[in-house]
């Protein structure tokens, strides 16, 4: 599938600041468009949509991301609504932690680790 030429300009713009490695401060307007950009972003909520769209129909994600995904958001969706409470690390009692699946057929079975925990968790368990 061919991409508008407006969305394959974003891509290649994109593409050759990773490979430069530059990196641009936040400006006034929308490096696309003349509107103001979404808050310490470079581009506006439309345009940013715009992008994810085209993105997500050349990027599609395989059956195990998109399970892994509404796992997340099926939780984050009970933890908004308060149906699901923001709980201590488990392993050290941080009050900032983050959200671990041990099974994602189960969304809702939530561990809580801080952000040490969870990497030193996800290091020690790799597969």
């Amino acid at each position: 599938m061919e991409l508008p030429g407006d969305v394959r300009d974003i891509f290649d713009r994109l593409k050759v600041e990773l490979e430069a490695g530059t990196r641009v401060a936040p400006p006034v307007v929308c490096s696309w468009c003349d509107r103001p950009p979404r808050t310490g972003q470079r581009t506006c909520i439309s345009c940013h949509a715009a992008f994810m769209r085209a993105w997500r129909r050349q990027h599609p994600l395989t059956g195990e991301q998109r399970r892994r995904a509404n796992a997340r958001s099926y939780a984050h969706v009970y933890l908004k609504r308060g149906k699901l409470t923001k709980a201590p690390c488990e392993q050290c009692g941080d009050p900032d932690s983050q959200m671990h699946h041990p099974d994602y057929n189960q969304p809702l079975n939530i561990v809580w680790y801080c952000r040490p925990c969870h990497l030193a968790h996800h290091r020690k368990n790799r597969d």
